[in-house]
C-alpha cells in the first residue's frame, strides 16, 4: 500500500492538473464605417451678387476642400466613458474614411473638423463635457456632428454631413474709411451660440 500511495498521489495530480480551462469566447465585433468624404460647402455673396471681384462664388467639395484635420469619439451611451478616437489629417489617403470596430451596444459618436488643428479634448460624457473644444473664435472653420447608434447583429455605413458650428465671415470696405473716424464697430446679429 505505501509503494501504491506514490502512484496514487501521482494519478490524483494528474487529473486535477489537466482540468481544461474555461476562456470565454471572444466579443463579436462590428464593422463601423463612415463617409464624411461628400462634403460640400457653398461659398455665398449677396442674393443679388453672385460675384465677388469677378470670382465666380460656387462650391468646394470633399472634405479636404474645407477641413485639414478630423477627430473621431465613440462613448459608451449608460456610462459616457470614451471607447475609442481616431484622429486623422489631411495627408492621409482615406481622410473623411473612418473604419471602425464596436460590440454590440449603444454608442455615442461625435465629429469635429477644422482647418486648423484642434484642441479637442477625450473627457468622459458623463463628466459633463464630453466632446468639447476651446478656442473656437481663432479657428476660421469648424464642422461638427454628434448622433446615437445602435450596434447589433449587423455592419454599419453611413454618410455622414458635418453642420458648420464656427465659420470666417469676411468684410470688405469698398468705400475710403472717413479720417475724423477712430473705429469701426460691427455687430453680428443671429449669431448661433451652439
Amino acid at each position: 500500500m505505501k509503494k501504491a500511495l506514490p502512484y496514487l498521489s501521482l494519478c490524483f495530480l494528474l487529473f486535477f492538473s489537466c482540468k481544461k480551462q474555461h476562456t470565454p469566447a471572444p466579443e463579436k465585433k462590428y464593422k463601423i464605417t463612415y463617409d464624411l468624404s461628400g462634403f460640400s460647402q457653398q461659398v455665398i455673396g449677396s442674393a443679388t451678387k453672385k460675384t465677388i471681384n469677378n470670382v465666380h462664388l460656387n462650391s468646394t467639395t470633399g472634405l479636404a476642400a474645407s477641413a485639414n484635420f478630423l477627430n473621431y469619439r465613440v462613448y459608451d451611451f449608460n456610462t459616457g466613458a470614451l471607447i475609442h478616437q481616431i484622429n486623422q489629417d489631411s495627408s492621409v489617403a482615406n481622410f473623411g474614411n473612418i473604419s471602425d470596430y464596436l460590440p454590440a451596444g449603444k454608442y455615442v459618436v461625435a465629429f469635429v473638423a477644422s482647418k486648423n488643428a484642434l484642441p479637442v479634448n477625450s473627457l468622459p460624457l458623463n463628466s459633463g463635457a464630453g466632446i468639447t473644444l476651446s478656442g473656437l473664435t481663432s479657428w476660421p472653420d469648424v464642422f461638427y456632428y454628434k448622433d446615437t447608434i445602435t450596434v447589433n447583429a449587423g455592419d454599419i455605413n453611413a454618410s455622414i454631413n458635418l453642420n458648420r458650428i464656427v465659420g470666417q465671415l469676411t468684410i470688405k470696405l469698398l468705400d475710403v474709411f472717413p479720417a475724423e473716424a477712430n473705429k469701426l464697430t460691427i455687430t453680428v446679429s443671429g449669431e448661433d451660440k451652439t
